[in-house]
């Protein structure tokens, strides 16, 4: 079955998420609050990670990038 994913993102904040259909409540996930929803990329945005053009410095690895795909928040950690 396709899953319909629509994120509307505004400056690194979540305006309108849909996820059609709607994910299973699972009693092992934490809820996803409005904190959550700011400050984010989304995943295929966090692909395109600015890195610069000259040499790689320890501080371009060392961070996390805070992702969400319209039903789950997580940090993908560099």
């Amino acid at each position: 079955m396709p899953v319909l994913v629509h994120v509307v993102l505004e400056f690194g904040t979540v305006r309108r998420a849909e996820v059609e259909p709607a994910p299973m409540p699972k009693p092992d996930r934490v809820p996803v609050t409005a904190a959550d929803t700011r400050g984010v990329t989304d995943p295929i945005g966090m692909l395109a990670v600015p890195v610069g053009s000259g040499p790689v410095m320890p501080s371009l690895c060392e961070r996390r990038i805070p992702v969400f795909d319209g039903a789950v928040r997580a940090d993908l950690v560099l």
